[in-house]
């Protein structure tokens, strides 16, 4: 980080005393965008992860030196960037069906690590994000067929699946007919 590399820690840290972590100036992210007034603007969105909300940079970012590129504590497809805070959640299914780039930590193909304006945090919409990896021959085992089901034709797939992992096979939320009874009650 160029302060801390040029010996200013006193651009971010009070040398006589703080009420912040550290010994901060001031809030961590309101020292961060000081300098990177573009990221407030990018990052705080409608869905915003929790640590940008809280200021807490420092729960991906070191503040004064890493070997990985944007100061991260870890590579972008390390999945050890992640499991601190969603530890629990990263625990593979041991039967049933993961998902494969969840099995192998790459989150960030997914979900944005800042922000995003879709539900999830994800990168783009559901189908669209979804389709760009299964999309291949989905849309011809239907294209032809009188009556098509409305999650798959616009992109809602985690009506039936689960994005991440699931006690059962094809990621799928539920059992036949209890997963079709889930939406179809009448």
């Amino acid at each position: 980080h160029k302060p801390f590399s040029e010996g200013v820690c006193n651009n971010c840290h009070n040398p006589h005393g703080s009420n912040f972590f550290g010994m901060l100036k001031n809030r961590m992210d309101v020292l961060c965008y000081s300098c990177h007034p573009e990221a407030e603007i990018k990052f705080i969105k409608a869905n915003t992860h929790k640590p940008v909300i809280e200021g807490n940079c420092y729960a991906c970012h070191s503040s004064h030196v890493s070997d990985k590129g944007k100061l991260l504590l870890a590579d972008v497809d390390d999945p050890k960037l992640c499991v601190n805070c969603h530890g629990e959640l990263m625990k593979e299914a041991v039967d049933g069906s993961n998902h494969p780039l969840f099995k192998t930590g790459k989150c960030l193909v997914c979900h944005d690590a800042h922000g995003s304006n879709i539900r999830g945090m994800i990168v783009k919409e559901q189908g669209g994000l979804c389709f760009s990896c299964h999309g291949t021959g989905l849309g011809e085992e239907i294209k032809n067929v009188k009556s098509q089901h409305l999650p798959f034709i616009t992109g809602e797939c985690t009506k039936c699946h689960n994005p991440h992992k699931a006690k059962l096979n094809s990621l799928l939320m539920a059992e036949y007919p209890d997963l079709c009874l889930s939406c179809h009650t009448s």
